[in-house]
């Protein structure tokens, strides 16, 4: 981890525009895959349709794209394999909120977020009343509830499959490793998080959400995570687990796929107590599941280079494509063109309000 900080530490000294270039983890996705999305927009131009894409998950709304419904997910998942949820609906009364939590059994804390969510924005930790009061009057989207997971270990399971074959394939599979300290049993929240070089860097960010605990001491070997969200943006790691895959995992993942015949090309965010817990179905909650728009998390953080990166990503892209056209082909209808416009704009002016309500919180 600190090898990789003394990496992108040096090409920011050196200053040059070559190595900033090969260090292409470092660059916006937008401009590192523009020549891929060139190549993509003619793939998809192929097909007669802007929308291509909006075949390749068929049950989600645009194939699963940036900012679809994520309950629409759960509903094609057995109901034991994520956690316990409840939708809320803007304009509900907060009386009415709090009943539909009780509800469902939710305690303190649980976990908010909305319901189009994106890169993370608006994933809070709720451990009382005020702060919920306080995100339901500022959240006007579609948000849920959510039971807290119990486990520590959280991986990306990157999975496709063809509509006419029986078993898919778990093409990329990441133990995310988020920002976070090991309590001694003396130290505080705010001194552990100083004294790590890691987490020293993401300082303001950290205090920002743990204010409150910022004096807390945590027991000695106690796993305390920082911010909730395991992405990248937040300080957190990717660790390519892919000599983890096997049999039994697949067949795990393939269960899900075939639950309602609805999954075909996504990743899966699951926490678990254990890599073995979950191979052997125990132990473990999908958080959500992220279709057509995931991001590679299996492909950062393991020295790739720029061409390894393209070469892997552009084979997706051709599996992701035989997907869409396949299920077209059994009578999927790609998205009309104005509906599909007005979805995308809908998405980005959501991005916006969520990026804003974000600021606010």
């Amino acid at each position: 981890m600190k090898e990789d900080q003394a990496e992108v530490a040096d090409i920011k000294e050196d200053g040059s525009f070559f190595k900033k270039i090969l260090d292409w983890e470092s660059l916006p996705n937008g401009v590192f895959l523009l020549p891929l999305i060139v190549w993509g927009i003619f793939r998809t131009l192929r097909s007669g349709t802007l929308w291509t894409l909006s075949t390749s998950n068929p049950a989600l709304t645009f194939g699963g794209f940036f900012g679809f419904p994520k309950t629409e997910a759960y509903d094609l998942l057995p109901p034991e394999s994520y956690p316990t949820t409840v939708l809320i609906k803007p304009g509900t009364s907060f009386e009415e909120t709090l009943a539909k939590i009780k509800g469902v059994g939710l305690e303190y804390p649980f976990v908010v977020k909305p319901d189009g969510g994106m890169v993370g924005l608006l994933v809070r930790v709720i451990e009382e009343e005020a702060e919920l009061r306080r995100y339901h009057e500022l959240v006007q989207a579609d948000w849920m509830a959510q039971a807290m997971v119990p486990y520590n270990t959280e991986v990306g399971v990157f999975y496709v499959r063809h509509p006419d074959e029986e078993k898919g394939q778990i093409v990329g599979f990441n133990q995310k490793v988020p920002l976070s300290v090991i309590g001694d049993g003396v130290t505080t929240v705010g001194e552990l998080v100083k004294k790590d070089e890691q987490t020293a860097a993401f300082e303001a960010e950290i205090f920002d959400k743990q204010e409150k605990n910022w004096n807390v001491v945590p027991a000695k070997g106690e796993f305390y995570q920082l911010i909730f969200t395991g992405n990248r943006k937040n300080g957190a790691r990717l660790v390519e687990r892919h000599d983890e895959v096997d049999d039994e995992l697949l067949a795990l993942f393939d269960r899900f796929s075939h639950y309602k015949d609805g999954i075909f090309y996504g990743r899966y965010d699951v926490k678990c107590e254990s890599l073995e817990s979950l191979k052997k179905g125990e132990k473990y909650a999908i958080l959500e599941f992220n279709a057509v728009h995931s991001g590679y998390g299996h492909l950062y953080h393991c020295g790739k280079s720029s061409s390894e990166v393209y070469k892997e990503i552009h084979r997706l892209w051709n599996v992701l494509y035989d997907i869409c056209t396949a299920h077209h082909k059994k009578g999927a209808p790609y998205m009309p063109f104005f509906k599909g416009w007005k979805f995308i704009f809908d998405s980005l002016r959501t991005f916006k309000k969520l990026s804003k309500w974000e600021k606010e919180l």
